[in-house]
């Protein structure tokens, strides 16, 4: 497992988004918490909305 994720590209927020996805009730939580907290650290989120993250890793 890796320890160093860069939450700035997309594998870095896809894979950190299901290690955080356990401790929240729906999808939508754990995208809203991972995309604030991106948000917090970097001063802009990466997504606007959970919508618009599936339909870029939809393959």
């Amino acid at each position: 497992m890796k320890t160093n994720l860069n939450l700035e590209t997309s594998i870095g927020f896809y894979e950190t988004y299901f290690m955080v996805l356990p401790f929240y009730k729906t999808s939508k939580d754990a995208f809203n918490y991972l995309n604030n907290e991106i948000e917090f650290i970097t001063g802009q989120k990466p997504y606007k909305n959970y919508k618009e993250w599936r339909n870029k890793t939809s393959v």
